[in-house]
């Protein structure tokens, strides 16, 4: 029963977009919602909208920073990030899915202009600049992914597009060194981590990365490789929680920053 009332909702509000607010302690700004991050999205009050990511926002962005937002989906961590960045700050939001570049893009026009500018770039991310194949979800768009991953979350394949993929060495070269990096790519985190980037060796950002099931050893040969130092982004801040094995939502800091992040 609950299963088919799940569907029936899923066929009503497909398609609808609600302007909702954030919480007050991140500023309470606007933010454009849709089905597209499903059924939660539109019907789950907004302080219980992943509260995860958006603590991990409020703990990564100090004023200033330029956040890059790798996967934003409907850009809950854009629009935390841009509030805790302020003005002098920037994010860079990178969105394959051209249906969600449309609310991303109406999310950042609606911003306080004593928030970092949101630039959206209708693009994937992958291990180098081309075309790749993308899947669109058959359920909620969230769990859209490269050709070559995704998960049972996605409730199959509604359509196959070609789109634009750039890699993290280009983005270095032509949008400002990142402070803070979030990562959420359905599986294919390993590629812009591990295969020959230079994002860690060099950027050194605080990175928030989901990792996949299959991804752990190899995300977290990528942190502790770099001189970074992983925790568990579910559980509270703190050097005590610092974690071995990547986690589903881990959290790596440079430990030249650790002083900053946890004095």
């Amino acid at each position: 029963m609950e299963k088919i009332l799940r569907r029936l909702l899923e066929k009503l509000l497909r398609g609808r977009v609600r302007l909702r607010k954030l919480p007050d302690d991140v500023g309470g700004g606007k933010i454009y919602m849709s089905d597209a991050g499903g059924l939660g999205a539109l019907l789950k009050p907004m302080s219980k909208q992943d509260p995860m990511l958006i603590n991990a926002a409020k703990f990564m962005v100090k004023p200033g920073n330029v956040a890059w937002d790798i996967g934003g989906n409907l850009g809950l961590f854009s629009t935390v990030a841009s509030y805790m960045a302020a003005s002098k700050g920037v994010v860079y939001t990178f969105e394959p899915d051209v249906e969600i570049v449309k609310l991303l893009r109406k999310t950042a026009r609606v911003q306080s202009p004593q928030n970092a500018p949101m630039n959206i770039i209708p693009s994937a991310v992958a291990n180098k600049t081309g075309l790749r194949e993308f899947h669109l979800a058959a359920r909620a768009r969230a769990s859209n992914s490269l050709a070559d991953y995704g998960n049972t979350q996605q409730g199959g394949v509604l359509e196959t597009q070609t789109v634009v993929a750039l890699s993290l060495d280009d983005c270095l070269q032509w949008l400002p060194k990142p402070d803070v990096v979030k990562i959420d790519i359905e599986g294919a985190e390993h590629e812009i981590l591990f295969d020959g980037a230079t994002l860690l060796s060099t950027a050194r950002p605080i990175i928030l990365c989901e990792v996949s099931i299959g991804n752990e050893e190899t995300i977290g040969d990528a942190f502790t490789s770099n001189d970074y130092v992983m925790f568990d982004a579910e559980k509270e801040y703190k050097m005590d929680n610092k974690i071995e094995k990547a986690a589903w939502n881990t959290l790596g800091i440079p430990k030249e920053k650790l002083a900053d992040y946890l004095p």
